[in-house]
């Protein structure tokens, strides 16, 4: 489980594929996994299972939204597992428009999970490169936490 800074806040990301660090992630949150969350990518074609089956109409809907904050509810097909997907026949899937985080799901060559860095109760952290690192003190469990400063990025470990 990372930290990366995303659209508008600082997320936390896992592989989607990996139920352990689904749960680790899900557990340092504080949420159920009946919720559900939300899958990005740095490209379409890591999502081109789930989007095979719709018309036309909607995938060019969907491509012309992205990159970027929005993110849609796809049947899943099978393609995600259930502690991805929670209690829905759906999906979430967002192609990001954070560098960083796309940059996470290149190097990671995949889609990964992306849910907000804030515990139920608090206040989401922004990813304005000034803020800095998100302070590893409340979040302990992390394994590495990816910063942006400057336009400089770094792992932190």
């Amino acid at each position: 489980v990372v930290a990366c800074p995303a659209e508008g806040v600082w997320g936390l990301s896992c592989d989607p594929f990996d139920e352990g660090a689904v749960l680790d992630l899900l557990a340092m949150k504080q949420r159920e996994v009946s919720k559900g969350l939300i899958v990005v990518g740095a490209s379409s074609d890591v999502f081109a299972d789930v989007l095979r089956d719709l018309s036309a109409e909607q995938r060019e809907t969907m491509l012309a939204s992205w990159p970027g904050p929005n993110t849609w509810l796809v049947p899943h097909r099978g393609c995600f597992p259930s502690w991805v997907t929670g209690e829905s026949d759906d999906v979430a899937i967002r192609v990001t428009s954070s560098l960083a985080l796309a940059e996470l799901c290149k190097a990671f060559d995949g889609p990964l999970v992306s849910t907000s860095a804030n515990l139920r109760g608090f206040r989401h952290r922004t990813a304005s490169g000034s803020y800095g690192v998100t302070s590893a003190r409340h979040y302990p469990h992390f394994r590495a936490l990816l910063t942006r400063r400057a336009n400089h990025q770094q792992y932190v470990v």
